[in-house]
C-alpha cells in the first residue's frame, strides 16, 4: 500500500500525534475551555515542526542497513526538502503568533533538534572522524527525544497556560508538573519498542541504544511496565 509507506516513512502521522498531545495538555490544564493563549497556534507549530525535523531526519539519518527506508528516501529525496522547508516555515509563522515566553522552551528544543538532525557535533563522542548527529549517539537519542517532546507536548502549554493566566512560574500548581511527569514516562513507554524495532540495524551501525544495552526482554518489561502503571 504505497500511500500507507510514504504517510510512515514521511512521519506524517508522527507530527499529527506531537499535535495532540499538546492539544490534549492543554485540555486537561484548562478543562478544554478556550482562552487567550492560542492552542491552535502552538498546536499548528508542533506540527509543522515535526514534519520539519522527522524529514531532514530521514535525508541525513536514514541507517544504511535499512534497505527499504533507504529506497525510499533516495527515490523522494525532493519531496523530503520539500517538508522541510513547508514545515520549517509553517513553524515560523505559527511561532510569530505565539507569546515571546513559550520560546524559553521552543528555543532550546529548535537547538536540539537542529543537532539531532544535522552533523554538527564532534565526531570523537562515537569515535568517527568528521562530524556526527545526536541521534548517532546511541546513548541519547532515547533521553533526547523523551525531553523535547515532553518540553514541547507538555512544557510549552504550561508556560503558555500560566502566561495566559498571570501565574508566576514558582506558583504553577504542583499537579501541572505532574502532567509533565506523565509524559515523560509515556514518552519512555512508547519509544523504547521503536528502538527495539531498529535494534539489528542500530546494532549494523555500531549504535548501543538503550534497547541495545536493556535487551529485548528487558526493553519489554520497561516498556509495559511503565505503560501499565500509568494505565
Amino acid at each position: 500500500m504505497r500511500w500507507l509507506r510514504w504517510v510512515v516513512y514521511s512521519n506524517v502521522y508522527v507530527a499529527g500525534a506531537a499535535a495532540a498531545m499538546t492539544g490534549a495538555t492543554w485540555g486537561v490544564l484548562t478543562g478544554f475551555e478556550a482562552g487567550v493563549c492560542g492552542v491552535g497556534w502552538v498546536m499548528a507549530l508542533v506540527f509543522f515542526g515535526t514534519v520539519a525535523v522527522y524529514a531532514a531526519d530521514r535525508l541525513f539519518g536514514t541507517p544504511a542497513g535499512d534497505a527499504e527506508r533507504g529506497v525510499w528516501v533516495a527515490e523522494r529525496r525532493g519531496v523530503l526538502w520539500g517538508l522541510v522547508v513547508l514545515g520549517g516555515l509553517g513553524a515560523a509563522v505559527c511561532g510569530v503568533m505565539l507569546p515571546g515566553v513559550v520560546w524559553w522552551v521552543l528555543g532550546p528544543a529548535a537547538v536540539v533538534c537542529g543537532a539531532y538532525c544535522l552533523p554538527v557535533l564532534p565526531g570523537r563522542w562515537v569515535g568517527r572522524q568528521g562530524g556526527v548527529r545526536l541521534a548517532e549517539v546511541g546513548g541519547l537519542r532515547l533521553p533526547v527525544v523523551v525531553l523535547v517532546w515532553s518540553g514541547v507536548t507538555a512544557g510549552v502549554p504550561i508556560v503558555m497556560v500560566a502566561a495566559g493566566e498571570m501565574v508566576q512560574v514558582g506558583g504553577v500548581p504542583a499537579w501541572w508538573w505532574g502532567v509533565v511527569l506523565e509524559r515523560v514516562l509515556f514518552l519512555v513507554g512508547i519509544t523504547l519498542p521503536f528502538e527495539v524495532r531498529d535494534l539489528e540495524v542500530d546494532r549494523s551501525a555500531g549504535l548501543r541504544t538503550w534497547a541495545g544495552r536493556l535487551g529485548l526482554a528487558g526493553s519489554r518489561w520497561v516498556s509495559v511496565g511503565v505503560l501499565g502503571g500509568l494505565a
